[in-house]
């Protein structure tokens, strides 16, 4: 495992993003916007 994380997290990670969005859409259109930007990156650097 990479640094002891399990795998399906760079699949669970952009899922709960986008399930995340429009419960974040409701608080800052800011938040909304870059929330799945932030999680796919980090599921970007867990692949890499």
């Amino acid at each position: 495992m990479l640094f002891g994380l399990p795998y399906y997290l760079i699949l669970v990670i952009p899922l709960a993003g986008s399930l995340l969005v429009p419960l974040f859409g409701r608080f800052s259109e800011k938040l909304r916007d870059w929330t799945p930007a932030i999680l796919m990156g980090i599921s970007m650097v867990l692949c890499w």
